[in-house]
Order: C-alpha cells, then structure tokens, then sequence
C-alpha cells in the first residue's frame, strides 16, 4: 500500500560518488547471484517453453503467424504475444551455450531485486538505523525468496521482466512521493511509471492487474479534502494514459 502521506518519510540520502559506486556494486552482486543460482538449478525445460515459448517467436520471425501454413501447432497459446520470448529465440537461434541462456533469462530478476532494495530503503527510511536494516532485510528476504520467484528465476515464462518492470515503476512514484512532500506527483514521473506498467501488462497480460492498481492507489490516497481528492484523479488519469501508451 502506498501511505496516505509521504511527510513520515526521511529524506533520502545524498546521491554521492560513494553511494553510486555502492548501488553499482550491490547491482552486479544481486545479477551475479540470481544468474548463478539459475546455472545452478540447470537447464529449463517447462511445458509451456516445449508447447509454445520457443515455436511462437519462431512462427512470428518466419512469417507463420498468420496461420498461412501451421493450424495450432502450439495449440491456442499461438495468440501470446511472441515478443518476450523473442530473447530466448535468439540467443538458442545463435548457439549459445545452455548455462549462458539460463544466465541471461535470470538478469531481470537481479534488476528487480536491486529496484525492491531501493524502494525497501524508502519505504523504511523513517526507522531508527537498526530497525530499518532489520526491517529492509527481512522484507527484502521475503520478496526474492518465494516458491513462485524461485520457480520462474531463469525461465521463459516471463514472470521476472514484468516484475522487474511494475517495481520500477512503483519505485520511481514512492521516490516521488519522498523527495517532494506533499506535493503533486511530477508528470514525468507520472508517465515514466505508468509506461513501465504498460509494457509489463503488454508483454504479458496478467501484469494489467498491478497497473490498475497502482492507478487505483494514485487516485484514492487521499479521499479528502476535495482538492487533494481531485488532484490524484488527475494524476491517476495521466498515470493510466500512460499505461496505455506502453
């Protein structure tokens, strides 16, 4: 839930050189760590990649699309937009190796840790030192290491790009929100987070549902008085123009 006000939330610290070396280094610590764990649980094989992962990206490159010349060979999943698989195909269309793919389909899912630890450092940026690290951990822990994150980490079902995008975008509204205190979301933010949304939900449908509520909780946060009531419904608009844009 996105609080009814910002005002609770410590500023953020200083964007340094220090602090950009730091975020660069947990950067390319979490990427590293979800790409070895994906090596290390092998090679994907899930029915959906055997059914339609691999064929749909291969009939949409080749021209088969259209059903010109193939009848439901994946069955009805031929109507999934081929683009997120588009990776997959390629990098298998160009040889490499097994462990390098799986390496690869799991950078998402570093990237979307690395969002979630910034928006954790925002959400808990009012707490006493000791509690926040403790309280960043723990949630933190509980985001990466559910059965389905782990399930999907280095797979072709998509989960992790979608993911990877809504946190961004919620990510860049909650930093809004902290940086400018009770002030009017910025438009710039308003649609980069809401494009994000959108080409979650465009890659794959089920992501539709976090973008409505993230447009939701932009034009209820504040139910009075009137004009903030009617400033997060403009904002919720632009937000949900900008879902559609993506």
């Amino acid at each position: 839930m996105i609080p009814a006000s910002a005002s609770a939330f410590a500023p953020p610290p200083n964007r340094t050189p220090g602090r950009r070396v730091a975020d660069f280094a947990i950067f390319v610590l979490l990427v590293g760590a979800a790409g070895a764990l994906s090596v290390r649980r092998g090679q994907d094989a899930n029915w959906d990649l055997q059914n339609y992962h691999f064929y749909n990206p291969w009939a949409w490159v080749n021209g088969r699309r259209g059903y010109t010349h193939d009848i439901v060979a994946a069955q009805l999943q031929t109507y999934h937009s081929p683009i997120p698989d588009l990776p997959f195909y390629w990098m298998v269309a160009a040889g490499w190796d097994p462990r390098l793919i799986a390496f690869a389909l799991a950078i998402p899912a570093g990237v979307a840790a690395f969002v979630l630890l910034k928006l954790l450092n925002l959400l808990f940026a009012e707490l006493p030192t000791r509690e926040r690290v403790a309280a960043v951990t723990i949630a933190f822990a509980i985001g990466i290491t559910s059965a389905m994150s782990i399930g999907v980490l280095g797979t072709t079902m998509n989960e992790w790009p979608g993911a990877m995008l809504v946190v961004a975008g919620l990510w860049l509204v909650v930093r809004d929100m902290v940086t400018r205190p009770g002030e009017p979301l910025a438009r710039t933010t308003l649609v980069a987070a809401g494009v994000l949304c959108g080409l979650a939900a465009g890659l794959k449908l089920t992501y539709g549902l976090f973008a409505f509520a993230l447009c939701l909780a932009l034009w209820l946060r504040r139910l009075r008085p009137w004009p903030a009531f009617a400033r997060g419904f403009r904002e919720a608009f632009l937000f949900g123009l900008a879902v559609l844009l993506g």
